[in-house]
C-alpha cells in the first residue's frame, strides 16, 4: 500500500459478470483519507468497480477491503481489509491499532 490520497474501506454487495468485465458493486463502510469532505467524498465515489476479467484482482461478496485511490475517479489498488499490514495500519492511520 502506498501514502495515497485517499482510502476506503468498503463491502462487495454483488457481483455482475458482463462479457469481458466483471462489475463489483460496493457499500463504503468508512474514509480513512480524503482531500474533501466525507459528505461529499461519499456522492463523488464510484458504487461499483468494473475489472477486466483478466485482471488478477478477485473480489468476494460479503468480505471487506480497502480501495486506495490518487484521485475519486482514479484508484489503483484494492487490499483485502483482513490482510492489511502494520505498515498499512499506520498509512491509513487508524487509531484502533496499538504497537
Amino acid at each position: 500500500m502506498q501514502d495515497d490520497r485517499q482510502a476506503q474501506l468498503f463491502a462487495v454487495t454483488s457481483i455482475e459478470r458482463k462479457d469481458d468485465i466483471t462489475i463489483y458493486n460496493l457499500q463504503f463502510l468508512r474514509f480513512y483519507k480524503t482531500r474533501v469532505p466525507v459528505v461529499m467524498a461519499r456522492w463523488l465515489v464510484n458504487k461499483y468497480l468494473p475489472l477486466k476479467n483478466d485482471c488478477p484482482v478477485k473480489l468476494d461478496v460479503n468480505e471487506d477491503y480497502v480501495l486506495g485511490c490518487r484521485r475519486v475517479d482514479w484508484c489503483h489498488f484494492v487490499r483485502d481489509y483482513r490482510n492489511l499490514t502494520l505498515d498499512d495500519w499506520k498509512l491509513l492511520g487508524n487509531n484502533e491499532w496499538r504497537d
